[in-house]
């Protein structure tokens, strides 16, 4: 009767590997407990919606994830992306309007010959509070480095880059009218 009871309850049960069913971890004195989802997990990137290229997506972090591209110490919850306007410059080749993105994940493409640097400059001055940039050749998302034009230390906002087979679809879905949102954070943080 017990088993049958917890087989029932099995598909409504959520949980968490706390760090203690771990193991033992030998901390020097003064030493805290790290933070194993932000330490060892990483980030979570999830596309909201539109349903059709909702869930998560494999990224990476332009830098290394080092802060001097901007670190990710908030979540960025179910925020709208906003890509330059159709038929106009998705390489970021050139800088975007004031305010263009503001409050938003900035989303272009990469190529043009313009460096990662210079197009996460471009969103964060036109407001963006994230940039994606989707690679514009296939085989997944690549790292991202600084260039010699604009300077990596001036980007206050994460970049992430996707791949050209996860980003397409969003693009089209964009363009067709339906509202893109995205989710970068912590993985457990304000999400079931």
């Amino acid at each position: 009767m017990l088993l049958a009871a917890c087989i029932a309850g099995a598909g409504v049960a959520n949980g968490q590997i706390q760090q203690l069913a771990l193991g033992p971890f030998p901390y020097g004195a003064g030493e805290s407990d790290p933070n194993w989802y932000k330490d060892y997990v990483g980030l979570r990137f999830l596309v909201n919606s539109p349903v059709p290229v909702a869930g998560d997506k494999v990224y990476t972090f332009a830098g290394g994830g080092t802060t001097a591209w901007g670190a990710t110490t908030a979540a960025i919850s179910n925020v709208q992306i906003c890509m330059p306007p159709l038929g106009g410059d998705t390489l970021a080749a050139a800088a975007l309007p004031a305010g263009s993105m503001a409050g938003k994940i900035g989303y272009v493409y990469r190529g043009g010959g313009v460096e990662f640097v210079c197009k996460a400059q471009r969103c964060q001055d036109a407001g963006a509070i994230a940039v994606v940039i989707v690679n514009n050749q296939t085989g997944g998302p690549i790292g991202m480095g600084a260039g010699t034009i604009c300077p990596a230390v001036s980007i206050t906002v994460p970049v992430f880059m996707i791949s050209k087979e996860d980003g397409d679809p969003i693009t089209g879905q964009y363009r067709a009218g339906d509202t893109a949102r995205m989710t970068i954070t912590q993985w457990g943080l304000n999400l079931p």
